[in-house]
């Protein structure tokens, strides 16, 4: 399998900021979401156009191992990544689905076994500010972590349409993400994430 991983440091050196900027730095892949509908994800010239109910991307997407039916739900910025892996040509027995372009696979960073937190604070060009804080607190020592993920996305538009009288381009997102570890045994570990 040709793979291409990037490490959630190499991702902040390269100033990325969602997988669309991933498709820049990788050889063979064109990722776009400047479509109104939905991002479009195309491995060594594989994509699908196709959104119809019964479609599926020919480019599968997963977050933690489990599939993103659909692109624009993976398209969140890069908040808290531990690495991403672009994986190219057919995905069927690794990921068992059978996506002909590739598969892109996100792996966020799990809780920790300390208190620790972080925030970074981004701007930039029309008016951008972006806001990030992860936390993460263990509950029960060595048995239930917990860990949130908060962040928030704005940047004004960069051109103006005459006809409507708006603005393209803006962006105002906001998340949040809880995550749980409960160490049940030391051969069973179960991940929530919400």
């Amino acid at each position: 399998i040709a793979i291409t991983a990037y490490s959630g440091e190499a991702l902040e050196q390269l100033g990325t900021r969602n997988l669309t900027d991933i498709g820049r730095f990788t050889a063979g892949v064109d990722m776009n979401n400047d479509k109104s509908l939905q991002p479009t994800y195309s491995i060594r010239g594989v994509e699908t156009n196709d959104w119809t109910i019964g479609s599926d991307p020919a480019v599968a997407v997963y977050v933690d191992g489990v599939y993103a039916a659909r692109g624009a739900g993976a398209e969140a910025a890069f908040i808290d990544v531990e690495r991403i892996e672009v994986l190219k040509g057919p995905q069927g027995t690794l990921f068992g689905r059978n996506a002909t372009g590739g598969a892109i696979h996100i792996v966020t960073t799990k809780p920790a076994f300390e208190t620790e937190g972080r925030v970074k604070l981004t701007g930039g060009n029309y008016d951008r500010r972006d806001v990030s804080a992860t936390a993460s607190v263990p509950l029960i020592e060595d048995t239930l972590l917990s860990k949130l993920t908060l962040a928030s996305i704005q940047r004004d538009g960069y051109m103006d349409n005459i006809v409507s009288g708006q603005t393209a381009g803006s962006e105002d997102r906001k998340s949040a993400a809880l995550q749980l570890r409960w160490n049940a045994s030391e051969a069973v570990t179960v991940d929530t994430f919400t």
